[in-house]
C-alpha cells in the first residue's frame, strides 16, 4: 500500500485589511509549528514541505526552505 499524495495547507486572505500587509503574514507563517501540526492533525503521518509537491516528487525543490517556527521573529515583523 502507499499513502495517498496529496497535501493540506492554509491560505490567506489577502483582502482582508489585517492581512494585506505582507510582515503580518510573515509574522503568522514564523507562528504555524509545522510539527504540532503534523502531530496532532496529520497523525504524524505526513511531512512539511513548501509547495504543492511533495518532497520525494521529481517537481520537489529542495533549495526552497520553509519558514522556520519562531515566535521571536515573528514579533520582530
Amino acid at each position: 500500500n502507499k499513502l495517498a499524495v496529496g497535501y493540506s495547507y492554509v491560505a490567506w486572505n489577502n483582502k482582508h485589511p489585517v492581512l494585506q500587509s505582507a510582515d503580518v503574514r510573515w509574522a503568522l507563517a514564523h507562528l504555524m509549528n509545522l510539527d504540532v501540526w503534523i502531530k496532532r492533525f496529520d497523525f504524524g503521518l505526513s511531512e512539511p514541505t513548501v509547495g504543492p509537491y511533495s518532497p520525494k516528487s521529481d517537481e520537489h525543490d529542495p533549495a526552497i526552505k520553509h519558514v522556520p517556527f519562531d515566535p521571536k521573529a515573528a514579533r520582530e515583523r
